[in-house]
């Protein structure tokens, strides 16, 4: 609660075209241009989209819409005051009990000595006074040591019982998310609001082209999964663009009992007549339903599929019979389908598909039937994780975005390879500081530039310092002082914050930027100290007016931050 206070959000970040000034939290404001201030959502921003509580929202994916604003969707927590409410409750009672205990059994150990002495004459009392003297010693110490360890275990079990309740309720809640969508206008304010009724989560946006959509751009579509009874479906959503209502929400994709399934991503075709949609089926169970930069799948099967975009225009909700091809041609090898993009106006589409063992894995297949044309070609030895895929702006490149290991820790990574044949064609990484041994940098999206360039989206940050050995390293891990160059400021343990990254054609840096949030009143030193809020650069589009627009995901909620390219 004092966290959710003190977060308020203010660009106190830089700009560089070098590395050397990247992570030193200077005023600079290189590459601002037609920027707007940042902003920062929580659930009760937008009133009436939430109802019920405040939910924890978590934002993944955005899009620009056509009155230039924005939606931003992601998956809401609901909030663990409950399990600590339970928890305080069964520690309560636990206590309670024992302390009853204590009474009952002090009350029956003297009514039970009451009537053992009534039962013994006086000169039997007399005679046996040192032995009854001795028994009801012994008979006492017994009673109370057998009371007090009973006492001592119920306590101990409610203790118990109760922290479970609040684990398991906090759990839970974090288990039992919604998808949620959110509606911005050009200048950042909060328009609408929008929250799923089942448990699932919202991984994607889309839009369709005016003439697809009945002659206007009216609707807005969320895509993800969600819960349906014991089932998780894939899912597709239909909102009004102007205010958010729901029209229908498509669950009907083959999806069943012990057979779950979500979409990961959706894209429109080069065309624009079908939706691209990617994402996994024959899901097992739905432990670890976590897409994005909160994990990853291991169980079900990749699969991908193409929607005609009149079936998303209809007012009745689609289903598995409107599908115009459906591939799971990858076979069980891979258990999700990342990503899904179409590689220009070639009639190819691109895909991202992961596995455990092959976590950066690239196929083309065929727009009309889904047939594979080449791949999946695995790539994760030369690239790491791969978290996201975009085309190149003349449609020669395929990029994989996403993490691997590189100057001591983790780094950012970028990967091409021709769009033609799968050829490995570089590999780039990217980091806050120059030495990444304490400072992770994870990076989630990425948007083709007009130039031939991308610019990618980022998380850097310490994770934790339980794995440093070095006493230095240790000491400035524990300070948050991951970069030591003179001017840098310190963030604590867990503290992230957002990188931008922007590169040419061949991957080489142009400019990157970290940006952090903080109260107006706040101190760096407070920051340092972990009292401030964790960033993430989760999604990144490029607008319309030439610049770029980011989708992070904050401690509390999510943020959206408009740059100029």
């Amino acid at each position: 609660q004092n966290m959710r206070a003190f977060c308020a959000l203010v660009a106190t970040s830089l700009a560089t075209s070098a590395l050397a000034d990247v992570y030193t939290y200077t005023t600079k404001s290189r590459n601002l241009t037609n920027a707007i201030p940042v902003q920062f959502y929580e659930a009760t921003d937008g009133g009436s989209g939430f109802p019920g509580g405040e939910p924890d929202l978590h934002g993944v994916h955005g899009i620009e819409v056509s009155d230039g604003g924005y939606v931003v969707v992601g998956k809401s927590n609901a909030s663990s005051d409950d399990g600590d409410a339970r928890g305080l409750i069964g520690m309560a009672v636990g206590a309670a009990v024992a302390v009853a205990l204590l009474i009952a059994g002090g009350l029956l150990l003297r009514r039970k000595l009451a009537r053992r002495a009534e039962a013994a004459d006086e000169h039997e009392m007399a005679k046996l006074a040192p032995e009854a003297e001795s028994t009801a010693t012994t008979l006492t110490t017994m009673h109370k040591a057998a009371i007090g360890a009973v006492s001592f275990f119920v306590l101990a079990a409610g203790m118990v019982s109760g922290f479970y309740g609040a684990k398991g309720a906090f759990i839970d809640a974090a288990e039992a998310t919604k998808p949620f969508a959110l509606k911005l206008d050009s200048s950042g304010a909060v328009a609408w609001t929008w929250q799923g009724s089942n448990q699932g989560a919202a991984n994607a946006a889309i839009r369709l082209p005016s003439a697809s959509d009945g002659g206007v751009d009216d609707h807005v579509f969320v895509v993800g999964w969600t819960k349906q009874g014991s089932v998780g479906h894939r899912s597709i959503t239909k909102l009004e663009l102007t205010s958010g209502k729901e029209i229908w929400t498509a669950t009907g994709f083959g999806d069943s009992s012990g057979s779950h399934g979500a979409y990961e991503m959706a894209a429109l075709s080069g065309d624009g007549t079908h939706v691209l949609l990617s994402g996994l089926q024959s899901k097992p169970t739905l432990d670890e339903m976590a897409f994005k930069s909160y994990g990853n799948v291991f169980e079900g099967q990749a699969v991908v599929s193409a929607l005609p975009a009149s079936a998303l225009a209809s007012a009745t909700a689609p289903s598995s019979s409107d599908v115009a091809w459906t591939s799971t041609a990858f076979g069980n090898d891979y258990n999700t389908a990342k990503a899904i993009r179409p590689v220009g106006n070639t009639s190819r589409v691109a895909v991202l598909l992961f596995s455990e063992d092959h976590s950066a894995s690239v196929a083309v297949i065929d727009e009309a039937s889904g047939a594979t044309e080449w791949g999946p070609v695995d790539y994760t030895d030369l690239h790491g994780e791969g978290t996201d895929l975009q085309v190149s702006h003349n449609a020669s490149g395929i990029a994989i975005v996403g993490l691997g290991g590189g100057s001591g820790g983790i780094v950012g990574r970028m990967t091409l390879v021709a769009s033609s044949d799968g050829t490995h064609l570089w590999t780039q990484s990217y980091q806050a500081a120059p030495d990444a041994e304490l400072i992770y940098n994870e990076c989630w999206g990425a948007a083709p530039m007009s130039d031939g360039g991308f610019v990618i989206s980022c998380g850097a940050g310490i994770e934790e310092c339980g794995e440093v050995s070095d006493d230095t390293a240790l000491s400035n891990c524990k300070a948050g002082i991951g970069d030591t160059r003179p001017g840098a400021v310190p963030r604590g343990p867990g503290v992230w914050n957002s990188l931008v990254v922007r590169v040419d054609v061949d991957g080489n840096l142009l400019w990157q930027r970290v940006d952090s949030y903080k109260d107006s009143d706040s101190t760096d030193a407070e920051m340092s100290a972990g009292e401030g809020c964790s960033s993430a650069a989760e999604w990144v589009m490029a607008t319309s007016d030439g610049g770029v627009a980011v989708v992070t995901d904050e401690t509390f909620g999510v943020g959206l931050l408009r740059l100029g390219d």
